[in-house]
């Protein structure tokens, strides 16, 4: 089992790398061709939302398919030259009495000897410091389903082999009850009973009716804690397969040896008196909107050297809140590569927990500590960027905002575009990043490349008509007609501008390639958006790639469009998941 994963492995590192070895060495070679023919059959077939939802969740195909195959080669392992037959056998002492044996005790031991062979792969799906990731490209959080699902296989042959082994020393080994009361005496049987209740607990406690009910931070430390002491117990049960158990827990420690050292060498420097110290990031929280769609804003200024790239994400953990959780925060700001100070701004909706109290911390005291770790993921957009679709949905606009700057600044071919698109429920969301936006749009006037349009989608135009002179257009769409403002409307200045000036700035239809969408009670055909990128695209020439990041929702529709893409160019596709 081992030899085929590492050999998937080596020959996917192989063909990763030949294909980044440059243009010379890969584009019109037989193996170019073929990779390219896999990722359009693999986007044409995996990429749509998976059946089963209600199991699964909205997953792609792939993810389902991966996990089949998976299933299929351990079932066949699991029951392939087990001798199935029964033989009849006296008991020493004995004359009325016979043990039964069967192929049960030998399956019992195949699923168990699998489980354990399992595990470190299991280990290895949930690092964030993940090899797989340096091996496959994949960012590590895409493998998560994996983990979850390999876990429950493993509950499931964990099970079996309790199972199997109950039978055969309560039934069909005689007399009974002192054979089985004698099984449980033993130190290895007291060892297995222990394991099992172990991976029960972590199985049943990684539900999302479990998490919900306890919360996401006892869920994360009970997993962790209860991790360890389950393969501890393994390792009790059947020494002579610790060979497995060692190397489960030398990646554990190693995954959360290198994320302290990733944190200290950001936290770690000279503080105030000279001296060498742990400091902290003391960060501005600020509470934006009203009602239901409320976010809180984080900015703060930090010196580190390792500056992050577009679409990549840090751990943030605040102290005065908790000091035992952190949660991954894409970082809506782009880095200084002429700098060591960075401004870093994050977005996080107010729900109910931390981020709760993060906006009672905006009300009151207005800044926090800050502790980050990272950063995490892949920095995008790709180096060989051509046509760049860009789709965010709600606070999705922190992942697609920085890579629409590095994406015009980075384009090969002058006449390449770049399509940016954020669905808003409200006109007012526009003031999560008044700034940010306001230098986009500026960028429309010299980049003919660039294109931004705005959907929102649980307002009308007539709530915006104090300040706007709103024309109705074809169908239930409509869209904001302002009278063109000063170029001073739309630069930095205009964070010293009221929020209703800094709104009526950034919803001026001052560009033809800029538009602003009402859409009551509707949400936009994602299909459309695809369609007509990739119709311009296909004027332009050059591959295809498609970023988004927002509700599940949306991504499933963004997939289920991406998926039907009829074009000979290459398309590259990544949903950064918010959910």
């Amino acid at each position: 089992m081992w030899g085929v994963i590492l050999g998937i492995l080596t020959l996917w590192l192989t063909i990763r790398g030949w294909r980044m070895g440059g243009p010379a060495q890969r584009v019109g070679g037989m193996i170019d061709g073929v990779c390219n023919n896999v990722q359009a059959g693999k986007r044409r077939l995996l990429l749509v939302d998976a059946p089963l939802r209600s199991w699964f969740g909205r997953l792609p195909r792939l993810q389902i398919a991966l996990l089949g195959c998976l299933s299929g080669y351990l079932l066949v392992l699991s029951l392939v030259s087990i001798v199935y037959k029964t033989w009849v056998t006296p008991v020493k002492g004995y004359t009325d009495v016979y043990n039964t044996r069967t192929g049960i005790g030998g399956f019992a031991d195949r699923v168990g000897a699998l489980a354990y062979a399992l595990t470190p792969l299991t280990v290895l799906l949930a690092q964030r410091e993940s090899i797989l990731s340096l091996v496959t490209g994949i960012p590590y959080q895409h493998f998560s389903f994996l983990h979850k699902w390999l876990g429950r296989i493993i509950f499931a042959q964990s099970f079996l082999h309790t199972l199997g082994w109950t039978l055969v020393e309560t039934w069909l080994y005689q007399p009974q009850p002192k054979v089985y009361t004698d099984f449980l005496k033993q130190q290895y049987a007291v060892w297995g009973c222990i394991a099992m209740l172990f991976i029960t607990f972590l199985t049943v406690f990684s539900t999302q009716w479990a998490i919900k009910r306890t919360g996401y931070e006892f869920f994360k430390w009970t997993h962790w804690i209860i991790a360890i002491l389950y393969i501890a117990a393994c390792w009790g049960h059947w020494a002579k397969l610790a060979c497995w158990m060692i190397p489960s827990l030398a990646l554990i420690f190693i995954d959360q040896g290198v994320r302290m050292l990733r944190l200290l060498a950001l936290h770690t420097g000279v503080v105030k008196g000279g001296s060498l110290g742990f400091r902290p990031a003391n960060a501005e929280v600020r509470m934006i909107g009203e009602g239901d769609d409320i976010v809180t804003r984080i900015d703060f200024q930090f010196e580190h050297m390792e500056a992050w790239q577009p679409g990549q994400h840090f751990f943030l953990c605040f102290p005065a809140l908790s000091i035992w959780s952190s949660h991954p925060f894409t970082t809506a700001s782009l880095p200084d590569p002429q700098s060591n100070v960075q401004h870093h701004t994050y977005l996080l909706r107010v729900r109910k927990g931390q981020t709760s109290q993060l906006a009672a911390v905006a009300q009151s005291k207005g800044t926090i500590d800050t502790i980050m770790t990272g950063p995490y993921g892949f920095g995008f957009p790709r180096y060989d960027t051509q046509n760049v679709l860009l789709v965010a949905g709600r606070t999705g606009v922190t992942f697609t905002h920085p890579i629409a700057f590095a994406a015009i600044r980075q384009l090969i071919i002058p006449q390449a575009i770049v399509d940016f698109v954020w669905v808003i429920r409200r006109a007012q969301d526009l003031l999560w990043l008044p700034n940010e936006m306001a230098e986009l749009k500026a960028m429309l006037a010299d980049d003919v490349s660039l294109r931004i349009k705005i959907f929102v989608t649980r307002e009308s135009t007539a709530h915006l008509a104090p300040c706007c002179d709103v024309k109705p257009v074809s169908g239930k769409a409509k869209v904001i007609e302002s009278e063109k403002l000063s170029s001073q409307s739309s630069s930095s200045t205009v964070s010293e501008l009221t929020s209703g000036a800094i709104l009526q700035a950034l919803l001026a239809i001052d560009q033809p390639r800029f538009s602003v969408d009402f859409m009551p009670d509707e949400h936009p055909s994602m299909q459309a958006v695809v369609e007509d990128f990739t119709e311009r695209a296909a004027t332009r020439g050059g591959d295809v790639q498609i970023l988004g990041s927002g509700p599940e929702s949306m991504g499933s529709d963004l997939r289920a469009a991406v998926a039907v893409i009829r074009t000979s160019e290459e398309v590259h596709f990544y949903w950064d998941s918010r959910e």
